[in-house]
């Protein structure tokens, strides 16, 4: 999952090109032969997603509810899904989670003029508010209870990383330019996010600890994002560079940025990350198709041509991976998207 514990400090990490020449990370794990697929149904509508997983096993996202035009933050467990509900508005959406099932995402307001980040605790949903503008959304969320995301300022269309903790929400500051945007935290308080550089020209990823954010990104990179940052420190990293028309995804820890490959295409985007650094997302094929793929010891794998034959016909994006390597994403269900657990046997 995108938020878990971490034991290594990356203070010395400096912006690496992802052509850097390190070896491949060291990952004592099982890489899985054979996987059983699950159908994680919805509230009602046709749709769902799942964009985050714990070390439960519970899986948040959203889904459609009867009739299609409504989406509900949704939390998925052994005992079936449930409806988060929202902060008084029509609609949510559930974006992560921590091992104690507390969830974070964005709700609507009541009459549905404003979207606010949520922490929801097993029971209840809260709002965060805003700081200051009308919109906020949490985006991560580590085993504290710790929430970060993006806020608009009362400037609008000018958004800004926030950090939500005890004493309130706090904002990140950028590197240099208009918007910055948080995406995962770790246990030890680590953060990535990605934002605009000095006079807008580029859009970077960065690691916030002790106070001050750092640009993680290659200087030529265009646009570059972080996938999550796992217990270790580990920051995954999707990144494209000016004239180049592939999309590069590569591990970055202590040693180097290792680039991950692809599954035969020239795009792969990288979005979960756990513990062991084990990586899923989605990548392009040989053929111009999107596959999700599963980088572990080295190597890239597409999990869906191990899973069990089923009613999916396709497996779309991988949004997240908890440390038994169970892993939960979008597949084409009929022709609809729906949410679905990946689990080795």
């Amino acid at each position: 999952m995108n938020s878990v514990r971490r034991t290594l400090c990356l203070t010395a990490l400096l912006p690496l090109a992802l052509a850097s020449g390190a070896a491949q990370p060291r990952q004592n794990v099982r890489t899985p032969t054979k996987y059983r697929i699950f159908n994680l149904s919805t509230l009602g509508g046709k749709t769902s997603v799942g964009l985050a997983i714990n070390n439960s096993g519970q899986v948040v996202g959203f889904s459609a509810l009867r009739g299609d035009r409504v989406n509900h933050a949704m939390l998925w467990d052994v005992k079936g899904i449930r409806d988060l509900g929202t902060l008084g508005g029509t609609g949510s959406s559930g974006s992560c989670l921590n091992d104690k099932g507390q969830v974070s995402g964005t709700a609507m307001l009541k009459d549905d003029k404003m979207a606010h980040a949520f922490f929801y605790d097993g029971k209840k949903m809260r709002d965060l508010g805003t700081l200051g503008g009308k919109s906020s959304i949490g985006y991560g969320i580590n085993n504290s209870g710790m929430i970060v995301g993006n806020s608009e300022l009362r400037q609008m269309n000018t958004h800004r990383a926030f950090l939500y903790n005890s004493s309130g929400m706090h904002a990140l500051g950028t590197l240099g330019g208009r918007n910055s945007y948080a995406q995962a935290i770790n246990d030890a308080g680590q953060i990535v996010g990605y934002s605009d550089t000095k006079g807008n020209v580029a859009v970077h990823a960065f690691l916030y600890e002790n106070g001050k954010m750092r640009d993680i990104s290659a200087k030529a990179a265009t646009v570059s994002l972080p996938g999550g940052i796992n217990a270790s420190g580990q920051i995954i990293l999707s990144s494209t560079f000016y004239g180049d028309k592939k999309g590069y995804c590569a591990l970055i820890d202590r040693f180097g940025s290792h680039k991950l490959g692809t599954l035969g295409g020239k795009v792969t985007v990288g979005l979960g990350i756990n513990s062991h650094g084990q990586v899923v997302g989605f990548s392009d094929t040989a053929t111009n198709g999107q596959h999700v793929f599963l980088y572990s010891n080295g190597r890239m794998l597409d999990p869906d041509a191990l899973a069990n034959p089923g009613t999916f016909t396709g497996l779309i994006e991988a949004h997240g991976i908890n440390d038994k390597g169970w892993i939960t994403g979008i597949g084409s269900y009929y022709g609809d998207k729906r949410a679905f657990l990946l689990r080795p046997e």
